[in-house]
């Protein structure tokens, strides 16, 4: 019986090293930008009238990278897996383009009230769109 408890134990710790390590793919994305890697720019919008210096975090994406979710968490390149913040949009670079690709993602207007987003939208040119067929929303 003692000689089958360490292979059991083994068994066990390869089993949740494989489920902890697993990615599943999300989706590919389709346009160069920039997505968020922290909490940092909530934290810096709501200190009020302290002067906060905290780093913006980012990461490049190029067409064609796809991303991953491990659990709750998103992840993004194929070899270094880099964790990303999707609460936020994806943001092409040449700044025309917000893609949002979750459901928890809310806009602030310029009087601070809130707005909550749709899932798997692209916001181009003040106009949204469903990301799966471009359909104008």
């Amino acid at each position: 019986m003692k000689k089958a408890i360490i292979p059991i134990i083994a068994l066990f710790i390869i089993v949740f090293i494989f489920i902890m390590n697993h990615f599943k793919e999300v989706t590919t994305i389709d346009i160069n930008g920039y997505v968020f890697t922290s909490d940092n720019i909530t934290n810096n919008l709501t200190n009020g009238l302290e002067i906060s210096n905290q780093k913006i975090d980012y990461k490049t994406i190029k067409t064609n990278d796809k991303l991953y979710k491990n659990h709750s968490k998103y992840y993004v390149g194929e070899k270094k897996k880099k964790e990303v913040n999707l609460e936020y949009p994806i943001i092409s670079k040449d700044n025309s383009r917000l893609l949002i690709l979750t459901e928890n993602a809310e806009f602030i207007d310029n009087k601070y009230r809130k707005t909550k987003s749709y899932k798997n939208s692209m916001l181009a040119n003040g106009e949204l769109y469903n990301l799966t067929d471009y359909e104008r929303a």
